[in-house]
């Protein structure tokens, strides 16, 4: 089930306020919430997301505004091996 519609979108406080300049955020943002949506706020920024052991970095386009930030950072790592130990 989606959230509804007059809720809005699921953003964690960490950045949504800007800086003193009036200009767009300064350096790469660090998210750890990886449920919060991702809005225009963040359109053609580099912000760095938590996998559960160390940051990655990710630049959002406009294909990415909807999602989540967790649908772009695996937590698990792809092991070639286990496809040839499997009959």
């Amino acid at each position: 089930m989606s959230r509804s519609i007059w809720k809005g979108y699921f953003i964690k406080s960490f950045g949504c306020v800007k800086s003193k300049s009036n200009q767009k955020f300064k350096g790469v943002l660090k998210i750890w919430s990886r449920n919060s949506s991702i809005c225009q706020k963040f359109l053609n920024r580099r912000v760095s997301i938590h996998n559960g052991r160390d940051f990655r970095y990710l630049l959002i386009t406009r294909d990415h505004l909807g999602f989540k930030f967790g649908q772009f950072m695996f937590t698990r790592n792809f092991n070639r091996a286990q496809k040839a130990f499997k009959k």
